[in-house]
């Protein structure tokens, strides 16, 4: 269970991702040796919101902690990266004799998103509640108005924390707010219906962290699709070309639209 802290001293955000076992329990397959790195990962991404969160509070941090663990911690948005990818290989695993056949019908699709909505979707909604009730009861945030995610200069020497903590290192901060409400009835539609980080809007709101969990959702919406696609290619040569190709794309776009590869 990750527990993501995110620029409120007393905002927590849950994440139901590390689970004692890895697998579907009614497959079979499980694989025990990745629940340790899975874990790693979780406790990687944690580090750096932990991180984060003290260089707002202004701790002395970088007095206090070797410069290695500290870069170390300002990296750990790759975890997010790293746990995505495992949750690929592990969902292939356990779902391709089921799904890879290509014979989808739609009691097996909606059978299986129904799971996957099961281990994402009810903590979602307590982190909503948590908020509206905050609201109710007339807290205030931090952040009041949407947040947006900027690009981080390509020749910033600064850490992804550092820039999130203080908005004049490189002359760009990497999260700033934007003119919208963070708090929205239309913010709150897209993230009860887990399409806040489809495009509808770039800027975040509600829970911020969240925009990790509406991605999860469209991966699975398309997974018992593309399964079949990928479990039919058998030439290394094809699936290394496509890894490359894929690759090329992803970094392709991100230095268009200028987040250039840090960490």
């Amino acid at each position: 269970m990750a527990w993501v802290l995110h620029r409120e001293s007393i905002t927590i955000t849950l994440q139901v991702h590390v689970k004692a076992k890895i697998g579907d329990k009614d497959s079979g397959d499980y694989l025990d040796g990745i629940t340790g790195l899975r874990g790693f990962f979780a406790l990687w991404v944690l580090g750096l919101h932990l991180l984060t969160g003290l260089l707002i509070a202004k701790a002395p941090v970088e007095q206090s902690l070797p410069k290695t663990l500290v870069d170390f911690l300002s990296a750990g948005f790759w975890g997010v990266d790293g746990f995505f990818i495992l949750s690929g290989f592990v969902l292939s695993h356990a779902y391709s004799p089921r799904l890879g056949t290509g014979r989808l019908d739609c009691a097996t699709y909606l059978t299986f998103l129904q799971a996957r909505l099961a281990r994402i979707y009810p903590i979602h909604l307590v982190v909503l509640l948590m908020y509206g009730l905050a609201l109710i009861a007339g807290l205030q945030f931090l952040e009041q108005a949407c947040v947006s995610a900027l690009p981080v200069p390509s020749d910033c020497a600064v850490n992804q924390a550092q820039m999130v903590a203080s908005a004049q290192l490189c002359g760009v901060p990497v999260l700033t707010s934007a003119q919208c409400e963070r708090f929205s009835m239309g913010g709150l539609l897209r993230h009860v219906l887990l399409v806040s980080s489809w495009g509808w809007q770039s800027n975040l709101t509600w829970n911020f962290p969240s925009w990790s969990i509406s991605s999860e959702w469209f991966a699975y919406l398309l997974f018992p699709f593309l399964l079949p696609r990928l479990a039919a290619v058998r030439s290394v040569g094809t699936a290394s070309l496509g890894i490359l190709a894929s690759y090329g794309c992803m970094v392709g776009l991100l230095s268009y639209f200028g987040y250039a590869p840090a960490g």
